[in-house]
């Protein structure tokens, strides 16, 4: 490097804030991105982006070779501080910019595991083909290799701190403005994050904490809390060794249960999935069936095996504490015992340990719970365990206490994502998947189950959350995709149409209205070809998602319906149960009713009489305080003249009751507004009566009285 080049990169430095990077650090294949650094510091740049610059400073950028034709791969660091060279606290990032083909938005892709190798395969992941600028982080973990897994952590606050939360943020903040910059100025119309496993777990984090990063999410599998997931990891790793060990083939026997005893009636017994496995949990918990009954030949347990392995069976579905109370959300879902690890994941199945590599490792490393062996600077240790020495330096899962330790897991906050208050995010317009595989036996769903529905308790009720936020559970996907169901979906279609066009993805549309179906396939693939080479949409020249069936490249496919609601089999079409067109949700009339509800009001106080002609029941009786009563034709008359204008209707205490193709809806609400220039107040009572025809219901009476005033 000669003397006048060192100078001008030095000048370069102290006019622009650029990083004085040596060539020494220049990583293999890359040279310094100069011009986009200089484009990052110019003054127009600086003084909109630098508040945020200020959370995410940029420490260098390289110019890389790229994986992909016709797109530039930028490489770089963020850290906490801007300048001098340092591993302690920095997130590396690697950046795809589409040259020619830039469809003007923005994606952040996220990593999995302890996101050591971030470039491989999550790069892969990246949706260059179809013109989106890629950025994916290494959440903060700093090192290439894998395993073992955490252990630079113990002694690595701000590691820890990029892990928790920092990492996602940073990536977006100085993803959109490299973006802004190399694209001469032009900033993404829409920024959207989609990840799987720890990549799900930091888009819900963007949702929580950063609630204007993006305008779109997608969060599949999510380590919803990350050390009470590595908890109920040490719980089922406990259990599940005891029944290898003592019946190598007892997974093959709870599956089968499971089929037999959740599966729909000649359809799932077909597919080696459970439709619906919710709908079958609680009462799968008991399985004191599998006890053989007298000449019984298909696979039971006999009386002398029965309790023992009952019991660490029983224990695969919830966690529960030596009196028996539960301690967390339950474990498995029935259906999902083919995808326990190792093999189903395609990892060894002698040599490997397991618990140890999930569990241990996460407890030691990120919570400190022992086995350290570099003391960390007080006040940065994590306090489970003192920081002078003391705790054993062999701890392992095994000796995680479950009637004490799950006590101390809130010391794992940084670690947490499970706020349900998501005013902000909703607010600020944004739409959130949250995708759950009913076979995923490393995350275990029912914790993503959990949260949504606290979602729903804290937004306001099911209809209100599903404007924005939506959960769908894929029946005998195994964690992320693979597995015996339908895993192979689109989910970046159907999130792009919600944010777009505002189309909410499964909901059956209005009519004349485009759909936004989510379709999953299942397809003869292993779950790390399904992870590492499918791009979507799907190649229809190799994937013939219209024409599936066993021997096809396509098996079957099937609608993805968002929770509660499931897929049931109609044959209403050619009666081919391969096909998603044969297909039908069912599971959650009562959400429909009220949707139907809240629908009159909005339309009420906009005093919309085109749609209230068409959902105003075709009887229509309104009995004021005085005894006068009004019609429908009355009211819409009302309305279109302006003489009745209504300002706001609270709905409350609503109670649909459904009895097969009829309904009765029952509830209150608080109307104001005015009635010929006077002011209205009053509190109504109703019931409305609903028939359905197919899948739609219509109301047919409908009976308001207005409350005496007390």
């Amino acid at each position: 490097m000669s003397a006048k080049i060192s100078f001008a990169l030095l000048t370069m430095a102290a006019l622009f804030n650029v990083p004085q990077t040596t060539f020494a650090q220049i990583p293999f294949g890359c040279q310094i991105a100069q011009s986009i650094l200089d484009s990052l510091n110019t003054p127009d740049m600086q003084k909109k982006n630098r508040v945020q610059m200020l959370d995410a400073p940029i420490k260098d950028l390289f110019d890389c070779l790229s994986p992909f034709p016709g797109v530039k791969n930028l490489q770089g660091r963020i850290g906490p501080d801007s300048g001098q060279y340092t591993e302690q606290g920095v997130v590396r990032f690697a950046l795809l910019l589409p040259v020619k083909k830039w469809n003007h938005k923005f994606i952040e892709v996220g990593c999995g595991g302890a996101c050591r190798d971030y470039t491989n395969p999550f790069l892969a992941l990246c949706p260059v083909h179809r013109g989106y600028a890629c950025i994916i982080t290494d959440m903060g973990s700093g090192r290439d290799d894998f395993s073992p897994q955490y252990h630079e952590f113990v002694n690595d606050w701000r590691r820890r701190i990029n892990y928790g939360y920092r990492a996602a943020h940073v990536g977006a903040v100085v993803g959109k403005a490299i973006v802004k910059a190399y694209y001469d100025g032009q900033e993404p119309s829409k920024s959207l994050m989609m990840g799987c496993s720890a990549g799900g777990y930091e888009a819900m984090v963007e949702a929580q904490r950063f609630p204007w990063d993006f305008d779109g999410i997608v969060a599949i599998a999510p380590d919803i809390d990350e050390a009470d997931i590595a908890m109920r990891k040490a719980w089922f790793f406990k259990n599940w060794e005891y029944l290898i060990e003592h019946a190598p083939d007892f997974k093959e026997v709870l599956h089968n249960a499971a089929i037999e005893q959740c599966g729909t009636k000649d359809l799932d017994k077909h597919r080696d999935y459970v439709e619906n496995p919710m709908a079958c949990a609680s009462k799968f918990v008991d399985l004191s069936w599998l006890k053989c009954k007298p000449g019984q030949s298909t696979p039971c347990l006999r009386d002398d095996e029965h309790n023992k392995l009952l019991e660490h069976a029983q224990n695969l579905y919830r966690p529960i504490t030596s009196r028996g109370q539960q301690i967390s959300t339950p474990v498995l879902l029935p259906g999902s015992e083919r995808s326990l690890p190792p093999e189903a994941w395609g990892f060894p199945t002698e040599g490997y340990d397991w618990a140890d590599n999930w569990g241990t490792t996460f407890f030691r490393f990120m919570f400190r719970l022992g086995g350290q062996t570099t003391q960390c600077p007080a006040p940065y240790c994590d306090p489970f365990f003192p920081p002078d020495g003391t705790a054993p330096r062999d701890w392992n899962i095994w000796d995680f206490n479950f009637d004490e330790d799950y006590k101390r897991l809130g010391l794992g906050a940084v670690y947490t994502e499970t706020n349900p208050d998501l005013r902000k995010f909703r607010d600020a317009g944004g739409k959130l998947m949250i995708v759950e595989g009913g076979a995923d036996a490393a995350v275990f769903p029912w914790a993503g189950i959990d949260y949504y529905e606290t979602v729903e308790k804290t937004m306001g009720g099911r209809v209100a959350t599903q404007k924005f936020a939506r959960l769908f559970v894929v029946p005998g996907m195994n964690h992320c995709t693979g597995g015996d169901g339908p895993f192979a979906i689109d989910y970046l279609t159907a999130l792009e149409k919600w944010v777009e066009k505002g189309l909410p993805p499964g909901q059956e549309p209005k009519p004349g209205q485009e759909r936004n179906d989510l379709i999953g396939a299942h397809l003869n693939l292993s779950w790390d070809d399904a992870v590492r080479h499918l791009k979507f949409p799907l190649d229809p020249a190799v994937y013939d998602l219209h024409h599936p069936g066993p021997d096809k490249s396509v098996k079957f496919t099937r609608p993805i319906y968002p929770y509660p609601q499931w897929a049931k089999y109609t044959g209403k079409v050619d009666k081919d149960r391969n096909k998603a067109e044969n297909f039908e949700s069912v599971g959650d009339d009562a959400s429909a009713l009220i949707a139907l509800e809240q629908e009159w009001v909005e339309a009420i106080q906009k005093s919309d009489v085109k749609t209230l002609s068409t959902i105003f029941a075709s009887t229509y009786v309104d009995t004021d305080e005085t005894g006068q009563r009004a019609d429908k034709a009355a009211v819409l008359k009302a309305l279109k003249s302006g003489a009745l204008k209504v300002l706001k209707i609270e709905l409350s205490d609503m109670k649909p009751v459904i009895y097969a193709d009829a309904a009765v809806v029952t509830g209150a609400s608080v109307q104001r507004g005015t009635y010929k220039g006077r002011p209205l107040a009053e509190r109504i009572v109703f019931t409305d009566t609903f028939i359905r025809t197919g899948k739609t219901w219509e109301a047919v009476r409908s009976q308001r009285t207005t409350a005496p005033r007390q």
